[in-house]
């Protein structure tokens, strides 16, 4: 299953490397189409929904963190902070991911494994049906000061996690 978000500008690139960074932590593989503002997100419909849901949470949360933080409003320094925002958020789903990961070996065993390694060549198998010819993109450099303020502000972004259910 596919489902495309339209990445909107200014820096769809770096929009795109949070995107990814969700995807990915979600079992999922984005393809992103930069002359068209889409980005086309791969994977089982459970994980479409949590990609959606917290790459719009964490975009929201990048936002109002980089309307806040302290340092030039240049587009260099807006750039480098989205794109350190989404390295320091992969980082963390990704250390969330492992712990995820230990917890159920421990409690299922080595019976996930194969049921994982399906669900990962499942969606590598559609990515390269829906885009046979694809190529990677490298990033930019980027400022210096973004990158640690947008790394910061990762630190502090809500990944969904410790919350208490609303009354019910």
């Amino acid at each position: 299953m596919a489902r495309r978000l339209h990445l909107t500008d200014p820096f769809t690139g770096a929009k795109a490397q949070l995107l990814h960074a969700v995807a990915v932590a979600n079992g999922c593989r984005v393809v992103l189409l930069r002359e068209l503002g889409i980005a086309t997100v791969v994977g089982l419909p459970v994980d479409l929904e949590l990609v959606d849901l917290l790459f719009t949470s964490l975009l929201l949360q990048a936002t109002r963190a980089l309307a806040d933080a302290d340092g030039p409003r240049t587009a260099v320094f807006r750039r480098g902070f989205l794109v350190a925002y989404a390295a320091r958020i992969g980082e963390r789903l990704a250390v969330a991911g492992e712990r995820a990961a230990a917890g159920a070996a421990q409690q299922h065993g080595g019976s996930l494994v194969p049921v994982l390694v399906r669900r990962e060549a499942a969606v590598q198998g559609r990515v390269t049906e829906l885009f046979p010819h694809l190529r990677r993109t490298r990033s930019r450099p980027v400022d210096a000061a973004g990158w640690w303020a947008g790394r910061r502000a990762a630190d502090g972004a809500d990944l969904g996690t410790g919350r208490t259910p609303l009354p019910g």
